[in-house]
């Protein structure tokens, strides 16, 4: 784990975007993806926090599949978004989230790269679930991101206007973020490969546009799926890992 600049704890980037249905398209496969988890883990639905909710677009998915869904939200605007569509949101940080309710599931959706404290994060999450709960995390990958960012100033790169490094407060390797679940207290730790979001939502793709960021998207990803495969799971060089962890004991 990282830190590439003095942490600054302020309301999402993409708020103010003038393209903000392309920025939630090009996320709607990760949406489903997550669900889908959640679906494998209670498949009958349990009780969801979304910690980053923003405008609710992964409680709105959960909700139609059956889970019970809560929200913190450090944006103003965002947190009245998400209020609109039928959730009872926190404005404010997690760490000072004073709800009392266990949860079955709280999902950090690449929100911990950009908190001041990812670790009191975590441990406020790990409070907050029921034995046996679980946490499930999508963060940027430092091993690609800032390998990407060094390249970010050779002169081919700037001259297509191409910034392929996506950097935040806080920036994490599958292995970093292992140590860091499991310092919370987490076990039965998993972290994997994450498939990309589609198009460019980030802008990274200078004069060459969404296209060629796709197709670069898809070869990297499949080289990233046969890297995993030869190490045995423990190489991840994806540009996106996930992360699910489980908090120790059992209810029943």
């Amino acid at each position: 784990m990282s830190r590439a600049v003095e942490p600054v704890f302020h309301e999402p980037g993409y708020e103010g975007l003038d393209k903000r249905d392309i920025y939630l398209s090009s996320k709607r496969r990760v949406i489903n993806s997550l669900v889908g988890e959640l679906r494998r883990f209670i498949p009958s639905g349990g009780r969801l926090l979304d910690i980053g909710c923003a405008s609710g677009e992964l409680m709105k998915a959960a909700r139609a599949a059956g889970w019970d869904c809560y929200g913190v939200e450090i944006s103003g605007a965002l947190a009245e978004r998400s209020r609109a569509a039928g959730f009872t949101v926190y404005n404010g940080a997690i760490e000072d989230y004073s709800g009392r309710t266990e949860v079955d599931a709280v999902v950090f959706y690449e929100v911990l790269s950009q908190m001041n404290d990812p670790r009191g994060a975590l441990d406020r999450a790990f409070s907050l679930l029921r034995k046996g709960g679980m946490v499930f995390i999508r963060e940027f990958n430092a091993s690609f991101h800032l390998r990407a960012l060094s390249l970010s100033g050779s002169l081919p790169l700037r001259l297509l206007g191409l910034r392929p490094g996506v950097v935040h407060n806080w920036n994490f390797t599958p292995a970093a973020m292992h140590a860091l679940l499991e310092r919370s207290g987490f076990d039965s730790i998993e972290v994997r490969n994450a498939r990309p979001s589609s198009g460019d939502p980030y802008g990274t793709g200078g004069r060459l546009g969404p296209l060629a960021v796709s197709v670069f998207k898809k070869i990297h990803f499949t080289l990233a799926s046969l890297v995993s495969a030869l190490s045995g799971g423990r190489s991840l060089i994806s540009s996106v890992f996930e992360a699910r962890a489980r908090k120790p004991g059992s209810d029943s």
